[in-house]
């Protein structure tokens, strides 16, 4: 869970991991949305169409506030960067 400005709880939930590739991905079903991020250097960022609409056709938010956008990074830094057998979806 993050929580946005104005106080509002956001769930985020593990997508996928792949250790290989260097990538999270992370969704936010309420926004009906999920992004992909990568390390790069040690720095973790989302990719070239990292941004996605889960069900396509419903409502959906992938542009989501700057905490929401910090919280999901460093999520995404703290999976990328577990050790395997790494972290639970909180």
């Amino acid at each position: 869970m993050v929580t946005r400005s104005n106080g509002e709880q956001v769930k985020l939930v593990r997508w996928f991991v792949d250790r290989r590739k260097r990538r999270a991905g992370i969704s936010i079903p309420e926004y009906n949305a999920r992004f992909i991020f990568t390390d790069i250097g040690g720095s973790v960022v989302l990719i070239p169409d990292g941004r996605q609409i889960i069900e396509e056709g419903k409502e959906a938010c992938v542009n989501v506030s700057r905490p929401v956008y910090r919280g999901m990074v460093r999520w995404a830094g703290s999976i990328l960067h577990a050790e395997r057998g790494g972290l639970d979806d909180e």
